[in-house]
């Protein structure tokens, strides 16, 4: 166990370096404060497969983290080359990113639950020279799905693997990770200097109702993510963050892996959640931040933790999914620390509010939102607009509706070429300088200045996670039984959000919903698309354009 956090932290914190790229700052407090603790796992990782818990200094986490970069160039890898991750919130993951950005690599993160049909179409997209997973995980194989999809895209060089179980073609590199002094792989050759402020640094995934793509950031962007929230949350080198996110959105690495890198805090890592598991770290590691959705928060307050288990926390952010049902943002009122709304806007932007009781939290501010000031001058790290039509609700007031736009200096700039074709389509630029979420939202005139986001027929929630429903319909329609199908989103006040798969079975044909889930399975396709249930219709109602009429499907269930 290395020092506590009370002898970390001199009388005198020391200066952060200059804000060039996301990979200064691990050297930097590994060299101020090497024997302060950096990265520390769940207790539970043991009991997952994962091996035991660790805890680095920051010292031994940048040694490790020179070790990976290392032999990451001694594979052939090169400054811009892509690397794939798909890992649990470990230790692990948070050295092999950092490791990526001091090769000069662009990590790409791949979430957990996506399998062969999701990684193949995002493999199209971003072309990674190589990819690091587990060799299973709690949902799936890894390595054995990464080997076949690597095997059907020529850019995939290497297959790296961590764990047991790996199959042939997978290089192991858990030795890469070991705790020893000596430096094991190659130098890193032009890739320091290759590494700028604008140069791509992370790409993770937004999805909308057209689909799925790849949103590079660059360090510079990463940066000024980070220094807002440690402005607006006033976080230090005295700090402790516990992240319950895996390292695949922007919230978790903008909002928690970046903060800690800024400021020399401790990093503490849970994977998977599990909420008593979560209560006790928040007492063992003497939490002071972290980030979680509405009704964890809300657990804790109705059980007391924070006076109990809890009562270490000096802030709390509460994470908002896109859109929200009415009487969902409740129960936070016993709240006794200072709370902090994070909505992420399709992987485009973050907006970080300190939450006032009197206002609701999903009532959104347009026009600009200013970063803390502090040294440097305060800067527009988001604008939010909406741009659409105004229509006269039934209360005869005009109402904007339309769909969210944003610019800043949290916002991607680019270069989006290694993000592939559909990205640098969905991500350009209006004449303004503003990007489309494709987030619908509306904006009423008796609350001046401010917009809610609403809820999208072609965006299913689905086990937490967003999907287009256009993507649905295409593998549904695809069963050998059906003419047509259409996913529909169905609210279940037990279950929450449910989908349906309206089909149009062949003549003489019964299809089941059995049969559709194992003919989705054979694809290989990820478990949050596959349907709950399934209803049999007459036709599927269509647009000129092709667009299925959802809400005629839906009135007549």
């Amino acid at each position: 166990m290395q020092t506590e956090m009370a002898q970390r932290v001199h009388e005198t914190e020391p200066e952060a370096p200059p804000p060039v790229t996301a990979d200064i700052f691990l050297r930097h407090w590994a060299s101020q404060t090497p024997d302060a603790q950096a990265l520390s796992d769940g207790p539970n990782r043991a009991a997952l497969g994962l091996g035991p818990s660790r805890h680095l200094s920051f010292a031994v986490a940048n040694q490790i983290v020179d070790r990976i970069a290392g032999n990451l160039a001694a594979h052939g890898l090169k400054p811009g080359d892509v690397l794939a991750l798909q890992l649990p919130n470990i230790c692990e993951a948070t050295l092999i990113m950092a490791a990526a950005w001091r090769a000069g690599l662009v990590p790409c993160t791949l979430p957990l639950l996506w399998r062969l049909s999701e990684i193949h179409a995002a493999f199209g997209q971003v072309e990674p020279a190589a990819v690091v997973c587990m060799g299973r995980s709690l949902v799936s194989d890894n390595a054995e799905t990464m080997r076949e999809a690597a095997a059907q895209h020529v850019t995939v060089r290497f297959v790296f693997g961590l764990g047991s179980g790996l199959p042939d073609g997978v290089t192991p590199i858990d030795h890469w990770l070991e705790e020893a002094p000596s430096f094991i792989g190659g130098s890193l050759p032009g890739a320091a200097k290759a590494i700028k402020a604008n140069t791509p640094a992370v790409m993770t995934w937004s999805t909308t109702p057209a689909g799925t793509f790849a949103v590079p950031r660059s360090h510079g962007e990463l940066i000024d993510i980070g220094k807002v929230f440690v402005g607006r949350l006033g976080l230090s080198g005295r700090d402790t963050l516990l992240n319950t996110y895996p390292l695949a959105t922007i919230t978790a690495i903008g909002g928690q892996l970046v903060p800690w890198l800024l400021t020399g805090a401790s990093l503490t890592l849970h994977q998977p959640f599990d909420f008593a598991i979560f209560v006790d770290q928040l007492d063992a590691q003497k939490v002071t931040y972290t980030a979680v959705p509405a009704p964890v928060i809300a657990a804790l307050a109705e059980d007391q933790h924070f006076h109990a288990q809890a009562q270490g926390l000096k802030r709390i952010g509460c994470v908002w999914p896109v859109s929200y049902r009415a009487g969902k943002a409740t129960g936070l009122s016993d709240v006794p620390v200072p709370l902090y709304d994070i909505h992420n806007f399709s992987e485009l932007a973050l907006m970080v509010r300190q939450r006032d009781d009197a206002e609701d939290p999903m009532r959104l501010p347009l026009g600009k939102q200013i970063s803390p000031s502090g040294e440097d001058e305060p800067t527009v790290y988001l604008e939010t607009r909406v741009r659409g039509s105004v229509k006269n609700a039934a209360t005869e007031l005009s109402v904007l509706k339309g769909e969210l736009l944003v610019r800043g200096a949290t916002t991607p700039h680019g270069p989006f070429t290694s993000a592939g074709i559909r990205a640098q389509t969905a991500l350009r630029p209006d004449a303004h300088g503003y990007l489309d979420t494709q987030i619908l939202c509306s904006v009423d005139e008796t609350v001046t200045g401010h917009f809610r986001c609403e809820p999208n027929a072609g965006l299913i929630q689905h086990g937490g996670v967003a999907v287009a429903a256009s993507e649905l319909d295409a593998l549904y329609a695809d069963f050998p039984d059906l003419l047509d199908a259409a996913a529909l989103s169905i609210d279940c006040p037990v279950l929450g959000d449910r989908i349906a798969a309206a089909v149009v079975p062949r003549p003489d044909v019964a299809p089941s919903l059995d049969d559709l889930k194992a003919f989705l399975g054979d694809r290989k396709v990820a478990s949050y698309k596959l349907p709950d249930q399934l209803v049999v219709v007459n036709e599927i109602p269509r647009q000129p354009d092709g667009q299925v009429m959802r809400d005629q499907i839906l009135a007549q269930l």
